[in-house]
């Protein structure tokens, strides 16, 4: 459907709202500073309109502030009417606050941003004040509300079964209200809960039920079903001043676990930066494992790049269609959140507007970018009619097309994209992000926020279910949901470790305990809708036969031997099991289980360092009983490892007995020389070349395999490709030459021959485990033809060559990847990466693997996937040849377990 029509159909309406509001918008402009949020210069307009000395205020201006949530204070006698509001600050400075604090109610400050009382006749000066950037009404945060099972579910009843249900370990619920949490004291909540309340009170003696907010209340009831003798702090907060406030209370009173189903937008770039992402980074920075709902965004989120073909100023969502429509129920709330990449100040200055049914535009948000703003705009009112309502983003006033971000808080859009739909703080390497589940299903809820995050991160990190029953909400559904139970899994976990004798665990730790524990869902491994996999805490049952259920005891086994002595209980029962390799090389592992028995095996790599890390390489899939289990894994290198077996139940419900048994490298490699060069001479070539004399030559040096080809009169520019073809027939690597020179632009007729050569070199990179008959493959292109033809394939063999492996310090440092050029692109792109020297890497067999996925995390085709020297190398992409539509892409690059990726703009 197109729907392309002229703005100034609704411009009146506009500034004709049903109170008067008022007058023209370009003398609105003039009077008020540029440095004011849109709303509170409209504020500003109405307020005036009916009192020019701004000393009352009358119903249009209640009106106004109650159809914008604006917090607007009447004047009480002392004070004349006033404004909440958020301030920006270059930086703080002493004169700047002082400069406020005689025209100001300071509340609080939270790094470069002052929380204020402002009286509405000094809030245009306030702007204007030098070491001001921008004056707002306060961010609006939102609840991930999609408005018994938990306990059996999470698998949290066998840790009570235990008796470790989370007792002296403190964990806080924060949130915006805790309404009517008293009345189930003694029941769905502990005999006793500490309270604290920074809303709308940075003093700390604010509203507990934050005006009626029932959110935090059902979130607490979640906590203590699945750890019932936990501490439980309830906290909440309105603003990000105040939530950092908080986050300082919470620190002081030694609690180590924050549940935070809240999430904020328009206050950084979703990349993990920010205000609200430094909250969590604070709260991480002192030892609190801060887990965050990920957020119900995926069907209210739009992104892409400002396309307006017509040049009619306004953004295309979709070709041919300015308007994105979103339906309202009526009475109810439109909260629509605008943001573009040119953060932390943009002079970048777009526009966001809402039109009702008849395309009539009802609501503006058209704050100044011109330097100091933040690229944001935002639109929150009250709609009484039931119906379609449409989105636009107009181009005020900027010299590039930026990439647009769209969020709302209660209306799906038309044209949602939910790839990268986490709000903040989830996109927080610090925050523990949790994606919701259906919890009859194990399937994403199609509202559930998805990553990866704007810098191309995988998040969020694990999933967890919704819609469980609760006193607060009866089925209680969203992120938010889902985000307190992954909180009090891991408070009872730490109730386990401090039971058997064991230290309080850092967050880092208790957050890869839960990750390492996890069911993984859709593809395998971590994934940008389910992370690492759905929660599931897996306890011994009473189990008498060995003390290897966590991970910190796993049980030494030895390359070559069979384990006998493993049993395991029923369903929820684990083993861990430890071993590590001398080099690189093939793992094999295989557990057999007695009849009728269903178990799973795992294997993680575990990287000895600070945070301790769990990298999930391989798991097998679940079987049905008597069948073995299986898993293949190629180490790249030295390495320590750990087997998880999980019991899933038995026919007796009995404990089964099960042989475990793998091979691994164990011991260095041996140097042996080359087998016998190989030559071929008696391959032929179409026109226009004679025979080629020699096709190839091998040598051995330096544990370099050297091929090359010489092609004799060289009538047209040429060039070679080489591929090499290991011995299970599987491509070890390829490249393709320069182009030899045009004779003729030499003055020459032909060349007498010109030589082409490439070398794989196994020192760099020993295939260890590739001894046998090898192949390369060389293929010519003539004149800029773009065929290749194949003139030879020359077998060869390798008879192990390798060399000793050394100790990996850091075996991945230095590995880059570049932000692509140009960006945005119409055809094609270049993308380089950089491998490090042999000095870093040393002996560790590095194979490159550069890929493009959507924003769904679909892979949309490999462009790297084979070995590679140190050096700097550039791939070209051609996104014609992908027939890839307009849209946002992202390329990752994995050496190992290193992955980066960056984000790339296909704009036709």
């Amino acid at each position: 459907m197109k729907r392309c029509f002229s703005f100034m159909q609704g411009l009146f309406v506009v500034v004709a709202l049903p109170f008067m509001l008022v007058t023209a918008k370009t003398q609105e402009d003039r009077i008020y500073s540029p440095k004011l949020e849109g709303t509170l210069r409209v504020l500003l307009s109405v307020a005036t309109a009916f009192d020019s000395t701004l000393s009352t205020v009358g119903p249009p201006v209640y009106e106004y502030a109650a159809m914008k949530q604006i917090d607007l204070l009447p004047p009480d006698g002392v004070h004349p009417p006033r404004a909440r509001v958020e301030i920006f600050l270059d930086e703080i400075r002493s004169e700047v606050l002082d400069s406020l604090a005689r025209w100001t109610e300071i509340e609080g400050i939270y790094e470069k941003l002052v929380q204020a009382v402002v009286p509405l006749r000094m809030l245009n000066n306030v702007a204007e004040l030098s070491g001001v950037n921008f004056v707002q009404t306060p961010l609006q945060a939102d609840a991930h509300t999609v408005e018994g099972e938990g306990v059996k579910l999470t698998g949290a009843k066998s840790y009570h079964n235990n008796g470790w249900t989370g007792s002296g370990v403190k964990i806080a619920v924060l949130d915006l209200g805790f309404s009517g949490y008293a009345s189930l004291l003694g029941s769905e909540l502990p005999d006793s809960v500490v309270t604290k309340s920074f809303y709308n009170s940075v003093q700390g003696n604010g509203d507990i039920t934050g005006g009626g907010e029932k959110h935090g209340t059902a979130c607490a009831e979640i906590v203590h079903e699945i750890a019932p003798g936990a501490k439980l702090y309830l906290v909440n907060a309105k603003t990000l001043t105040e939530t950092d406030t908080a986050i300082n209370w919470i620190v002081n009173q030694g609690v180590k676990i924050v549940s935070y189903s809240i999430g904020w937008v328009n206050c950084g770039p979703y990349d993990g930066t920010g205000a609200a992402c430094e909250i969590a980074n604070k709260a991480r920075r002192n030892g609190i494992l801060f887990v965050n709902s990920a957020g119900n965004y995926a069907h209210k989120h739009y992104e892409g790049l400002f396309t307006d073909v017509n040049s009619n100023g306004f953004h295309e969502f979709i070709p041919n269609d300015e308007y994105m429509s979103i339906y309202a129920t009526a009475n109810s709330w439109i909260k629509v959140f605008l943001s573009w990449d040119d953060w932390p100040k943009s002079s970048q200055d777009y526009d966001l507007y809402l039109y009702n049914s008849n395309f009539v535009a009802i609501d503006s948000s058209t704050t100044i970018q011109d330097g100091t703003q933040p690229p944001t705009e935002s639109i929150i009112r009250s709609v009484s009619s039931v119906g379609t309502y449409y989105l636009a983003v107009k181009k005020k006033s900027a010299t590039r097309n930026v990439h647009l971000e769209v969020y709302s808080f209660n209306n799906d859009f038309e044209h949602f994209v939910p790839g990268s739909s986490l709000a903040d703080p989830a996109t927080s390497d610090s925050a523990f992000s949790v994606a919701a589940i259906g919890w009859q299903s194990d399937v994403a809820e199609y509202f559930s926020s998805r990553g990866p995050t704007n810098d191309g991160r995988m998040k969020p990190d694990i999933a967890s279910y919704d819609g469980v029953l609760n006193q607060t909400y009866g089925r209680f559904y969203g992120t938010s949901s889902a985000a307190p139970h992954v909180a009090a899994a891991a408070a009872i976990y730490q109730s386990r470790v401090t039971s058997q004798g064991g230290p309080q665990l850092s967050a880092w730790e208790l957050q890869r305990y839960l990750e390492s524990d996890a069911v993984d869902l859709g593809k395998g491994g971590r994934d940008s809708v389910y992370g690492v996999g759905k929660l599931q805490l897996n306890a011994a049952s009473g189990d008498p036969y060995e003390n290897n259920d966590a991970f910190q005891s796993g049980y030494p086994i030895t390359c070559g031997e069979i384990y006998t002595k493993g049993k395991i209980y029923p369903s929820g029962d684990v083993d861990w099991f430890k071993f590590s390799t001398s080099r690189f090389g093939q793992i094999s592992v295989k557990l057999s289980p007695p009849s009728g028995c269903n178990y799973d095996l795992y294997l993680y790599e575990l990287v000895i360092q600070f945070p301790l890390v769990f990298v999930v390489v391989r798991d097998s899939s679940l079987n049905d009983g008597d069948a073995e289990e299986m898993i293949s894994y190629r180490a790249t290198g030295p390495g320590n490892f750990l087997l998880k077996v999980v019991g899933r139940g038995n026919a007796s419900s009995r404990e089964g007995s099960y042989l475990l048994s793998g091979t691994w490298p164990t011991q260095g490699l041996q140097k042996s020389k080359l087998g016998k060069a190989t030559t071929c001479k008696s391959v032929q070539n179409s026109s226009p070349w004679d025979p080629v004399n020699e096709t190839a030559n091998f040598t051995y040096a330096d544990e370099r395999i050297y091929g090359w080809i010489r092609l004799d009169t060289v009538y047209k520019p040429a060039r070679v490709r080489w591929i090499w073809y290991m011995p299970d027939g599987r491509e070890y690597t390829r490249d393709t030459s320069s182009w030899s020179t045009d004779p003729a632009s030499q003055g020459s007729q032909y060349w007498t021959w010109w030589k082409f050569w490439y070398w794989i070199a196994l020192k760099d990179f020993p295939p260890a485990d590739y001894g046998g008959s090898w192949e390369v493959r060389f293929f010519v292109e003539e004149n800029y033809s773009g065929s290749w033809v194949h003139v030879a394939s020359v077998p060869f063999s390798i008879q192990s060559v390798t060399r000793i492996v050394e100790n990996i310090d850091n075996p991945l440092k230095g590995f880059q990847l570049y932000q692509n050029y140009p960006n945005p692109f119409n055809s094609s792109t270049t993308i380089r990466f950089t491998v490090p020297s042999l000095e870093e890497v040393k002996s560790r067999e590095m194979k490159i693997t550069l890929e493009l996925f959507d924003v769904l995390g679909r892979k949309i085709t490999t462009l790297v996937d084979g070995y590679r020297q140190p050096g700097e190398y550039a791939v070209i992409f051609d996104a014609v040849k992908e027939n890839l539509p307009s849209g946002v892409y992202f390329y990752q690059l994995r050496v190992g377990e290193f992955i980066v990726a960056r984000k790339l703009i296909l704009l036709k």
